[in-house]
This record gives C-alpha cells, structure tokens and sequence, in this order.
C-alpha cells in the first residue's frame, strides 16, 4: 500500500486500490472524454469507461485531472524529485528523471533487435485523459481492446440537491496491453481491490444470499465517508463479526463486481398471447459489490482511533466545514453510489 499521508484533521488517511483485466467499452460514448473547467475555472480532461472483467461484470473507471501548478518528476538512481512549472511540463527533460503521474503502454514500438513491444510513457492525468482520447480517435484503442488497469479507490461525497451524494472512483494511473479469453477453460477474472477503512461493525443479511454486511469509515483528506462491504465466505464472516472490535483500523482485500440484476426486470406476455411492450421497458440496473475475501489480521490496529477520537474530529469538520465542495457535481458523475448504467 502506499505510503501513510496525514489529512487537514491530523488523522492517517485511508488507502485504496484496485486492479482490473478486461475488455474496454463506453470509448464511442459522447462523453467519453470531457474537457470542461472547475467552479474555480481551471481547465480538466476526464475519460470516462468501462473494463468488462467478465461475460458479468464490468467495471467503471476513470483517468484525467485539472491542471495544476507543478508537476514531479522522480529519479530513482539519485532518489531526488524535481519540481517543474506547469507550462513546462512537456520541455523537462534529464537523464533518469521520469514524471510522476499516470503510466502508459498501449502503443508499440521496435526495440533495439527490432522485436514489438509496448512503448512506456509517462504522464500528467490531464495530458494522459488527451492521450487516450487521441488513442481512441485513431483506433488505436477500441471497444473490445484487452486492457490491464491499477489504480487508486477514492470514496468522496457531497450535498446535492436532493440530498447526500455518493461517489465511488476508480481513478486509473497505469494503463496496459494485455491480452484476455473470456471462453478459454484456464481464464481466471481479475477484478480485485486492496483498502484500508475504520471498522464500525456488521450484521448478517439475507437479503442476496447470506452475507456478512460490514460498515465502516474510509479516512480522507476532509474527513470521513461511510463504506460498506459484504463477506460471503462464512468462516471469514463468522471471525470478522465476533473477534473484530468497533473503531480499528484493517485493511481488507476483495473482488469488485458490477453486474446486472435481471431479477427487477420481468417481461411476460400479456394475456391475449402478445409480447411485451418493449417500449416500456428499463434497462437493467447493474448490481455493484465490494466483496471482501480476506484482511490482513498481522495488521489490525486498535489504538489510532477510537470512538472519541472519531467523533471529535467529524464534530470539527461539521463545525469548521473543512471538507470543501466536490467538483464532480459540475459534470455527469458515473460512479455516483447506485453505480448504474451510463
């Protein structure tokens, strides 16, 4: 996991991750790429798509950024990182230096025995958004194209219009080639996630099969976002349950799905024998699930945090409105809470 950065509250923050192999889809959307600006008029470039892991389940993800002041540049042989102007960005160049931002192979090039392989880039979210949308225009990627994608898993909220809004985002910042057969009898899916959250507690369910519904606190930069995942293995679930105590610290590891629930929607004949008015029909809404299949029980921490400590510190966000107004309220969110379709 990533190294341990403090929030405006002082507390560790939370860290998510994700790692996904599929087929991409949603290139051909109109909103596929978005170059628009924040309230506070700075310019951003998102793409917005699909990673289809399974014949089931896909997942939605999202690469881009704002501009911003500076970007890094890091050289592990002198383990040095170097701060360069915004609108230089593209003209820094020194031996070993690499930008710090998203990582890229999706084009090929002739290595020095002139065999293909993947050309490696490196980019600033911002540039990189422009970059796949380019991609996309000369179809160089394309809806089916076999992808490998890790990222980060962000959880952010804020009030709406009609209330509290949810997001989930699974921000990429490595995009590959890969290959996938979704038919071959040794395909195994890759959907998976890694994060660390405050465990408050859980109840059985049976609503969707018997699961273990778990509640708890992602730590962010402003604050806190309530998270909630199921276990469905019932030995896990029955140990998490009793031995985990309200207020630690764990991370979890798990499968991200995003299916289809047929189930809500029923189509019959009405009873003079004609078909169903498809007109009338909705879409099916997709299923999303965080399913946790094991946490790292080496790592349970009972002391950073506690009741007190917790409510205090949401208390003074309440009082003080540290957690400022996301700007994903400026544009079509896809990763709002009920992860539907686009």
């Amino acid at each position: 996991m990533a190294k341990v950065q403090l929030g405006l509250h002082g507390l560790p923050q939370s860290v998510g991750e994700f790692q996904v192999r599929g087929e991409l889809t949603g290139l051909k959307r109109e909103k596929f790429f978005v170059a628009d600006q924040t309230k506070k008029e700075k310019e951003r470039r998102i793409c917005k798509f699909g990673v289809k892991t399974s014949p089931e389940s896909e997942v939605y993800v999202q690469l881009g950024d704002q501009e911003s002041e500076n970007v890094y540049f890091y050289s592990k042989e002198e383990k040095n990182t170097a701060k360069v102007s915004w609108n230089k960005r593209k003209e820094f160049e020194k031996d070993g230096y690499q930008l710090i931002g998203c990582n890229f192979g999706l084009e090929k090039e002739l290595d020095d025995k002139g065999n293909e392989t993947n050309l490696k880039l490196a980019k600033h979210a911002f540039d990189g958004a422009e970059y796949l949308n380019e991609l996309a225009k000369e179809e160089i990627i394309k809806d089916g194209s076999a992808v490998f994608v890790v990222g980060k898993l962000e959880f952010s909220s804020f009030e709406g219009d009609n209330g509290l809004v949810r997001f989930k985002k699974f921000d990429v910042n490595k995009l590959y080639n890969s290959a996938i057969d979704f038919s071959a009898d040794d395909f195994e899916e890759v959907s998976k996630f890694k994060q660390q959250f405050v465990y408050l507690g859980s109840e059985m369910k049976e609503d969707d099969g018997k699961y273990l519904l778990v509640k708890g606190l992602v730590v962010t930069y402003f604050g806190f976002e309530e998270v909630e995942f199921r276990v469905r293995n019932k030995k896990l679930a029955l140990n998490m349950n009793k031995r985990l105590k309200a207020y630690s610290n764990i991370t979890c590891h798990g499968v991200v799905r995003n299916t289809r629930d047929e189930s809500v929607v029923e189509t019959s004949d009405d009873d003079w024998g004609g078909e169903a008015d498809s007109f009338n029909q909705v879409g099916t809404p997709r299923k999303f699930e965080l399913e946790i299949r094991g946490i790292d029980t080496k790592d349970i921490d009972t002391t950073t945090f506690t009741k007190k400590i917790v409510d205090d510190a949401r208390k003074a966000d309440e009082d003080f409105g540290t957690k400022t107004e996301s700007n994903d309220n400026d544009w079509d969110s896809d990763s709002t809470e009920d992860d539907g379709e686009w």
